[in-house]
């Protein structure tokens, strides 16, 4: 049976949660839906548990206050707080029926139950046989959309962000829950943890989520618009390949069934894919030509080498919505399996090995 739970905002709106109805959950706090189709809460944590300290709600209520009345403009996709809940670190926000976390794209937030319930398709008999885990990830990925989708929910991510960035404006904490995307091809995106949104000249303050270490937050120095950019490219590589740049062979590699945790630190190590040195290499994942493009295989090396101690040498957002939206533009989907690949990279389906449709291709 859920549990119901009534919150009364500060204009004594009262709005009904089921607490077991998560929209997301990330280190600075966890979402819920209400009754209201539209409306959904966040409530602050501290260490993974609520605030219950009355100074701590207080300066809570401040920080949001502010925000509110921050002159955020209207074009750009977050979802701002409306009003604050009473005697509690939460607030109310807008936020569009039908819209999940980027999580739901990455096969490693299976439960083990769901997982193993998947229904692999035939072209993955074989695979199946000799790695099921690799099958049960390409089939959540083929579930979830494939390869178009993932590209054009990256490029429409970079657009948010770089609309942000070009007002000096600092998002903060680029992960897998923050950002929320509907079921749309072509998605719309929204960022819905504006707790710490704040002006790049003013910011001093050092937020991001586990899995997503950026090295200069972690040396003490405060979030930019550059922390934002390397956050984004672990997400987008993690998207496109079901793989974490930075959980190689130098870790113990995750599994979707595991319960264990690796509590070494995996952003010292050279990304899986460094081109000066292999000692952190993966053999998970979908790499290679099977998800990234050699223009995106380019940024992605220089953000995470070149870039990994030179924050001034990460490619910028506009770089990356030009190479994404190219990519995206550049995949047909397979009239036999249903995913996606890359027209120019690949005389027949790699999954399947479907020949292609006939097509009409118009350049201009």
């Amino acid at each position: 049976m859920s549990n119901i739970l009534k919150k009364i905002d500060e204009f004594n709106n009262v709005h009904y949660v089921e607490t077991n109805n998560e929209l997301g959950r990330g280190g600075q706090g966890v979402v819920y839906k209400t009754k209201n189709a539209d409306t959904v809460l966040k409530i602050a944590l501290n260490n993974e548990q609520q605030i219950k300290d009355k100074k701590q709600i207080k300066a809570f209520h401040q920080k949001i206050k502010k925000l509110i009345y921050k002159p955020l403009p209207n074009d750009i996709n977050i979802a701002k707080p409306l009003a604050l809940l009473q005697n509690e670190a939460g607030y109310v926000m807008n936020l569009l029926d039908g819209m999940h976390p980027f999580a739901k794209l990455l096969p490693q937030e299976l439960s083990k139950e769901k997982a193993e319930s998947l229904e692999i398709p035939s072209f993955l008999g074989e695979l199946e046989q000799n790695d099921k885990r690799s099958a049960i990830y390409i089939t959540y990925y083929l579930n979830t959309g494939g390869l178009r989708k993932r590209l054009y929910a990256l490029s429409r991510l970079a657009v948010v962000l770089y609309r942000l960035h070009s007002r000096g404006i600092v998002y903060f904490d680029v992960s897998h829950n923050n950002i929320f995307m509907n079921n749309d091809d072509i998605p719309l995106i929204y960022l819905i943890d504006a707790d710490n949104i704040e002006y790049e000249s003013i910011n001093k303050s050092t937020v991001y989520t586990p899995n997503f270490e950026v090295p200069e937050i972690l040396r003490g120095e405060p979030n930019s618009t550059y922390s934002d950019i390397y956050a984004f490219g672990i997400l987008s590589y993690l998207t496109l390949t079901t793989t974490h740049p930075f959980d190689g062979v130098g870790l113990t590699e995750g599994e979707w069934d595991s319960d264990e945790t690796n509590s070494k630190e995996r952003w010292e190590l050279p990304w899986i894919e460094d081109s000066n040195d292999d000692s952190n290499r993966s053999k998970n994942g979908l790499k290679g030509t099977l998800t990234i493009t050699q223009e995106l295989y380019k940024l992605f090396h220089q953000l995470f080498e070149s870039g990994k101690e030179d924050k001034y040498a990460r490619p910028t957002l506009p770089i990356w919505i030009e190479f994404l939206e190219k990519a995206a533009s550049s995949t047909l989907v397979c009239q036999g399996c249903g995913m996606s690949y890359y027209d120019d990279l690949f005389p027949k389906c790699p999954y399947c090995e479907t020949v292609k449709p006939k097509r009409l291709i118009v350049e201009s």
